[in-house]
């Protein structure tokens, strides 16, 4: 502010950065390491493998939905001002990807879900 580096901000920007970054690449991590294992699981059948797998996928569809329409959102918000780079240019994008979240949150289930796909079939 007032071109003054301002200590107390930056590193309150580092520790959420940090924590959101470690999160995203924690739960990435783990989803790997479950795939891998559902692949080299030798006591479950044919059809449970299949179906871990699809549930994973479900999974982690699900959990990507949020990293793209909040937290990537909301860390170029907060740190793209902090270096001094013009933010208003993706603010708009930013607004639809937020209020778009809960609708693309339900949709990627119906899409991915055949049963939830067939019910609302159904319903139309």
């Amino acid at each position: 502010r007032g071109d003054v580096f301002n200590l107390r901000p930056a590193l309150v920007l580092l520790f959420l950065d940090s924590v959101i970054i470690s999160c995203i690449v924690t739960a990435s991590i783990l989803g790997c390491l479950t795939l891998r294992c559902i692949h080299k699981a030798e006591k479950i059948s044919e059809n449970t493998r299949v179906l871990q797998r699809k549930l994973l996928i479900v999974i982690c569809a699900q959990t990507a939905v949020p990293v793209f329409c909040v937290y990537v959102p909301y860390f170029i918000m907060m740190t793209f001002p902090f270096f001094g780079l013009a933010d208003y240019i993706v603010t708009g994008g930013m607004t639809v990807l937020n209020s778009a979240f809960p609708a693309l949150d339900a949709i990627v289930i119906i899409v991915l879900m055949t049963d939830y796909r067939r019910g609302l079939l159904s319903m139309l």
